[in-house]
């Protein structure tokens, strides 16, 4: 009865055209679709979305700290709930309600249940409705009039954000089709693969030692194996930044305490022609970072879908395997603005995971050009070292491992549903195309925008021949054609683009390209002067940024850098008429925080408005879908930066689906006056591993 009368209640709310007051408008949003069935777009107003927005960098703030700054009184109201060791502040969710019914009497179908936070006890009821009363009472500040006003609000909370929360919610509560079995099987072979490779490590160093322990390791291959202390240039960069992080939050300066250089993959890579027990601790943390970084979270998420009551409604079966639906919790209060997911983050999950033994059984000779880690680490690469085999005493330690080479693919765990297929529909080099924008640089414009000759539209992407990076490294190093880019050029201008979209330094870059620093320096000032706008774009941003102490992205969305305000820097420490005098760690402290800012103005802008292009081509095929009748069972799975996988029901309706997609995404380019066009990959498949790109349009 009480689910009913709040959902007459909601009914009313929707039809009067209210604004409603919500903490977590996402979880409002799932709340009325799941348990009310109310898919009605009701308006909201979020408070803590408004103040992240605001203020990126905080992230969600806290209902209490908001009420708090709105409204001063509160205070003591606040403090008096923390006395009584009450919560100030609503939890994001209390229980799993895919147990309850439905007020229309139907039990939820196929819904993927929410990740639970809080055990719900009925025994404390009571108190969860006072507490509530409560949250309501403060949310009520921003109802008053002369606290808040409702023409303060940014226009991009209500037509972007807001409505991408509600698509959001929908997101979660659809959910991926998920085989356990497959992603059990991936997690179970790689554990196989940690375990023989630790314990061939400890055959060939004669001893036991911890492979997480970078120390123990350091004391196995420079005083038990006496392999040569080389120096590592990332490691010095890496303790360069180390002690400038020290220096600005106050701690004393990093020092080693043993002599022995510290085991970075990096230094190990450089030690592989020599033994092989480098190769096999670079192998083992892959593997080990596989399973911490990627497997425990889904593991664990999984065995809770799995240990579910079975429901014929809300799980299936597919050629013998059971099926379920997973869907992660999405977090929007990031500081660029990017979507990401957590528990689980299946963002993280790899295509195709590698295990290839061949270069540790036989001995890799490295000539000078090639002793470095790129080379090591790269087994596609081109140009293969000789090899030959080990000493008989190593050989027989590495003839344990497997001759075999192992593919694994984890991504084919997320599947479609019986009788449907996925699209996966990819913005191509969005990130560089928006630099493009941005800087307005004249060839950089030309080489992203249509080529006519192709007879290729703006939708599509462009042939092999004309990949962007290409076009960009053939630009750069002034080779005559695309067809004189060699596979290592590409990837060099790709590093370097990335590079400066993410405020890479000159250490940095020396260090992903397995180069010096000067080497590293040159080649971003020859990049630069290639294309002069982007230089002139970076210079630009930063100055502004120093002059207001923020940046704004395409959309208008502001990021404070404190760092960067003038009035701060320039803020005299004594008022006190003598002269300004500064240790040399207070200089650091904010030479280190004012370039850390630096980048985060130029990565920001780019970032930043990136993912305001992936939300509005989102909700532009949302609105897309809602009014074709034909397609209302096609349904959003997966949002992975600029990436949009989405579920087709059925699977004949593929290609109309996907050249809707790809035309209604590539369209964001004008409707967002962009100087260049955003062409749309898309791809088709049974699951999230193995699918084909199309050329629907």
């Amino acid at each position: 009865v009480f689910l009913c009368d709040v959902r007459r209640l909601l009914d009313r709310i929707s039809q009067a055209n209210l604004t409603l007051i919500v903490w977590d408008a996402k979880w409002f949003y799932r709340l009325l679709s799941d348990v009310f069935h109310l898919n009605a777009f009701v308006p909201v107003l979020d408070p803590g979305t408004l103040g992240w927005l605001r203020d990126p960098d905080r992230g969600r703030s806290l209902l209490s700290a908001d009420v708090i700054q709105l409204n001063p009184q509160m205070w003591e109201l606040v403090e008096q709930l923390k006395v009584a060791n009450l919560s100030p502040d609503p939890p994001t969710q209390f229980s799993d309600w895919t147990q309850l019914l439905r007020p229309d009497g139907e039990q939820p179908d196929g819904l993927c249940p929410p990740t639970r936070t809080l055990t719900s006890r009925l025994s404390e009821l009571p108190d969860h409705i006072s507490l509530a009363a409560v949250h309501c009472y403060f949310l009520a500040q921003w109802t008053d009039p002369n606290l808040f006003c409702m023409a303060d609000i940014p226009k991009t909370l209500l037509q972007l954000e807001l409505p991408c929360q509600a698509l959001l919610s929908r997101l979660e509560s659809t959910g991926f089709v998920l085989d356990i079995s497959c992603l059990q099987e991936c997690r179970n072979v790689l554990e196989h693969h940690a375990q023989v490779l630790e314990r061939v490590a400890h055959r060939l160093s004669g001893q036991t030692f911890q492979l997480t322990s970078p120390i123990e390791i350091s004391k196995v291959l420079f005083n038990w194996l006496r392999l040569p202390q080389l120096t590592d240039s990332s490691d010095q960069a890496a303790a360069k930044r180390r002690n400038q992080v020290a220096l600005l939050t106050g701690r004393r300066p990093y020092s080693r305490r043993n002599s022995y250089p510290r085991a970075t993959n990096a230094l190990l890579a450089r030690l592989c022609g020599l033994h092989p027990l480098p190769a096999i601790i670079i192998e083992w943390r892959r593997i080990h970072g596989l399973l911490e970084k990627t497997f425990s979270g889904l593991a664990a998420n999984c065995e809770r879908v799995n240990d579910r009551p079975r429901d014929a409604k809300s799980d299936a079966v597919d050629q013998g395997v059971a099926v379920h639906r997973i869907s992660p919790t999405y977090d929007v209060h990031t500081a660029t603005g990017r979507i990401i997911s957590c528990m689980p983050n299946i963002q993280v999950v790899p295509n195709d995971i590698v295990i290839d033994y061949s270069n540790i059984i036989n001995r890799r000779i490295l000539s000078v050009s090639q002793f470095g880690p790129k080379a090591l680490l790269n087994s596609a690469s081109k140009a293969h070292p000789a090899n030959e085999p080990w000493p008989e005493p190593i050989a027989a330690a590495v003839a344990d491992l497997p001759k075999e080479t192992v593919l694994l693919r984890p991504r084919r765990a997320f599947r479609a549903n019986t009788n449907c297929l996925l699209i996966s529909a990819d913005y191509c080099q969005l990130e560089l195309r928006l630099l493009a924008h941005f800087s307005q640089d004249s060839c950089l414009i030309d080489l992203l925008s249509v080529d006519n000759s192709s007879n290729n539209g703006s939708d599509l992407p462009p042939p092999p021949a004309l990949d962007a990076f290409r076009k960009l490294a053939a630009h750069w190093l002034h080779l005559p054609s695309t067809q004189e880019v060699s596979a290592a050029q590409r990837q060099q201008a790709k590093q370097l683009c990335y590079a400066l979209v993410y405020g890479m330094g000159a250490q940095g870059l020396a260090a992903q390209l397995d180069i010096s620093e000067l080497e590293a320096q040159q080649l971003a000032d020859s990049f630069l002067r290639a294309y002069p706008g982007v230089q002139q774009f970076i210079s630009c941003t930063i100055q502004s940024a120093h002059r207001v102490g923020r940046v704004a992205t395409l959309n208008g969305r502001v990021r404070l850098l404190s760092a960067l305000d003038a009035s701060t820097m320039s803020a005299p420490e004594s008022t006190v008429g003598l002269p300004l005098v500064r240790s040399r760690s207070q200089q650091s402290r904010q030479h280190y925080s004012v370039a850390k800012a630096e980048r985060q103005a130029v990565n920001t802008v780019i970032q930043g408005s990136a993912a305001e292009i992936s939300k509005a081509a989102m909700l532009a095929v949302d609105t897309k879908l809602a009014s074709i009748k034909q397609l209302e069972n096609c349904r959003l799975v997966l949002h992975e930066h600029d990436e949009l996988v989405y579920e087709v029901n059925p699977a004949s309706a593929a290609p109309e689906l996907g050249a809707l997609i790809r035309h209604t995404m590539a369209r964001v380019s004008q409707d967002w006056n962009l100087s260049v066009p955003l062409p749309v990959k898309l791809r088709v498949g049974q699951n999230w591993s193995e699918m084909d790109e199309v050329p629907w349009s």
